[in-house]
């Protein structure tokens, strides 16, 4: 981009999309749906804390899960009535759904929205060097992207 070349990874995992650009790490968060209770890590549920079609407040407990030999409970992120989707004993891998909230406050349902914006226009392509073989190189890249159906300039 801009003359330079840049080194990315990306991995999808349970929260959203990890990029790791150029060495620095960028997180691409999923849609915020608290409805959803999902698996952060592979677990196994233990059991329920709070019977199905139960009503459940924020931030208490609604399941037990053990991870690495270790019993954690799970916390609700919003208030509702909440349907189990998995059975207790059940092993789980990260983001597999465990249970549906039907919330009290429908609003807390945050969506990604589309870029409606503009990018800045990049800079003009970096100088070819006078040698034959990049020359060549540049102008079969050209030729194989107008191909494509990319426009060219043909002042470049």
């Amino acid at each position: 981009m801009d003359g330079n070349s840049h080194v990315i990874y990306a991995e999808e995992e349970a929260a959203g999309t990890r990029l790791l650009i150029d060495g620095r790490t960028c997180l691409l968060q999923n849609d915020h749906d608290p409805s959803k209770l999902i698996a952060e890590t592979p677990c196994k549920l233990m059991r329920y804390l709070v019977a199905d079609d139960s009503h459940v407040d924020a931030d208490t407990p609604y399941a037990e899960v053990e991870v690495m030999k270790m019993c954690m409970p799970l916390l609700s992120p919003a208030s509702g009535i909440i349907h189990f989707r998995l059975a207790e004993g059940q092993a789980m891998q990260a983001g597999e759904l465990i249970a549906r909230l039907d919330l009290d406050d429908p609003s807390a349902v945050r969506k990604a929205e589309p870029f409606t914006g503009s990018f800045p226009i990049l800079g003009p392509p970096t100088a070819i060097s006078g040698k034959v073989h990049q020359k060549c190189a540049a102008s079969l890249n050209a030729a194989r992207m107008i191909l494509a159906g990319y426009e060219h300039n043909i002042d470049e």
